[in-house]
């Protein structure tokens, strides 16, 4: 397969819907508006994007993207992968989904909350599908405790997310159906014509603005750096509520590592501690 095929992965036919509506949405997230100095900041200077290649792990990669930035906030540090075939893998199991065919955010996300995704090291992402668990399934569980997720948040708005990253509180897996207006480093409009599912991850707000000082968003991939600007996008703040607008997108929240012991540092000065 060559290094240009792009899958997807994301199950949009099988994604439970229903369920996903009745999580918390933003309202607590929004009361926060006017209460912090909303940060921007270049995270291709601290997340390397991987390849998600031949295999259609989108969901893996983005949960994953999403909860190694999560503790990188609460640690300030910058040195963990978590496992991206497990994050696949499993939420797979959890549906009853056999077959690189894909697989759902909702049931990801569940698995992050209740089980955690543990360390790559202990399930090793090959680049060619095999759900077979590792020799290591063992102290793989037991990695994964220390990185569960501790909350969710439905996003519904652009300000929700605006205030969600701006807010320094975690990242946030989407759901969108990927085309040609997504296919790009800068994502100034959004269609939601057509286009197979794929999951992707929000991860911090951009230093571009537009037109009304709105901060842009910084989208990570799992296409490897050839993709976009080092494997990222920018996407506007009327290309975010774009996505928003269309009932097959899915963008949630997560924040809290309960089991992590948090490491004092502001993230105003992201940079020259994630570095330290």
């Amino acid at each position: 397969m060559s290094d240009n095929f792009k899958p997807g992965g994301w199950r949009i036919d099988l994604e439970d819907f229903e369920a996903l509506n009745k999580l918390e949405g933003e309202k607590r997230v929004l009361a926060m508006r006017g209460t912090y100095t909303a940060v921007t900041l270049d995270p291709r200077e601290v997340i390397v994007i991987p390849n998600q290649m031949s295999v259609g792990s989108c969901q893996g990669h983005a949960l994953t993207t999403v909860m190694e930035w999560v503790y990188d906030i609460a640690t300030g540090t910058a040195d963990t992968q978590l496992s991206r075939a497990a994050a696949y893998y499993l939420s797979q199991s959890d549906d009853g989904i056999v077959g690189d065919n894909g697989s759902c955010v909702g049931t990801g996300v569940n698995r992050a909350i209740k089980f955690g995704i543990g360390e790559e090291k202990y399930w090793t992402y090959s680049g060619k599908y095999d759900p077979r668990k590792p020799a290591t399934y063992d102290q793989y569980v037991e990695s994964a405790l220390k990185y569960r997720i501790g909350s969710q948040h439905k996003m519904t708005s652009y300000d929700g997310v605006a205030t969600f990253l701006g807010a320094g509180l975690g990242g946030i897996e989407i759901g969108i159906g990927w085309n040609s207006s997504c296919d790009r480093a800068l994502i100034e409009s959004y269609s939601t014509r057509g286009g197979g599912g794929h999951a992707l991850a929000f991860i911090a707000l951009s230093e571009r603005k537009d037109s009304s000082g709105k901060s842009w968003v910084w989208m990570a991939n799992s296409w490897g750096t050839g993709w976009g600007n080092k494997g990222w996008a920018e996407v506007s703040p009327a290309a975010v509520q774009q996505m928003l607008s269309s009932r097959n997108t899915v963008m949630i929240g997560l924040s809290d590592m309960p089991n992590i012991k948090p490491r004092s540092f502001d993230i105003n000065d992201w940079k020259s501690t994630l570095r330290a």
